[in-house]
């Protein structure tokens, strides 16, 4: 479901007039990532109407797979996707538009000690879903309950028909996107 995608990340968490975006991962300490849990609600409503916004919402793919393989700090990293390191089948997924970066996942905390002052969730569950993954300021991976307010860093995939029209990716020169027939 996933094949011939383009998957984007915010670059920094989300932020609110200069500040920082927080929210809980789930209020009810729910631990596998959907549509139902704080973020998830959030993600999938209000950052897409509000962040993202009618002009690039159809372009957002419907019904991307976000994988909930759980893992602890010895576990291999290919966890969080696959139920073992053969690759051979996939973990529990929830398949939603909007979703959060995996633990390993590229530009899972890559960058954020130069840039970020701020910690931010990952989908992926700690080891027997007893707690959450984040990304420490350090680029740091830990974990947490699922109540605990940290950033948000969104997640999301391409329709393969979406065409990058003009621009470098810059902050000067943004891509500008175009959905094709």
């Amino acid at each position: 479901m996933n094949s011939n995608l383009t998957k984007i990340v915010s670059a920094q968490p989300l932020k609110n007039l200069n500040q920082f975006k927080l929210s809980a991962f789930d209020n009810n300490s729910n631990f596998l990532y959907s549509i139902n849990t704080t973020i998830g609600d959030f993600l999938n409503n209000e950052y897409l109407l509000e962040y993202i916004g009618d002009d690039y919402i159809n372009m957002v793919e419907d019904n991307t797979l976000w994988y909930l393989g759980s893992v602890d700090y010895v576990d291999n990293y290919k966890l969080t996707k696959y139920q073992n390191l053969d690759m051979t089948s996939m973990v529990t997924s929830t398949s939603v538009k909007i979703g959060l970066l995996r633990l390993g996942e590229l530009m899972a905390g890559q960058f954020d000690i130069y840039d970020n002052n701020i910690q931010y969730y990952l989908v992926t569950p700690y080891k027997n879903n007893s707690d959450l993954w984040y990304i420490y300021p350090e680029a740091v991976a830990g974990h947490t309950v699922s109540n605990t307010v940290i950033g948000v860093r969104p997640s999301l995939n391409l329709k393969s028909n979406v065409q990058i029209v003009n621009g470098d990716g810059t902050l000067n020169s943004p891509f500008e996107l175009q959905l094709v027939s």
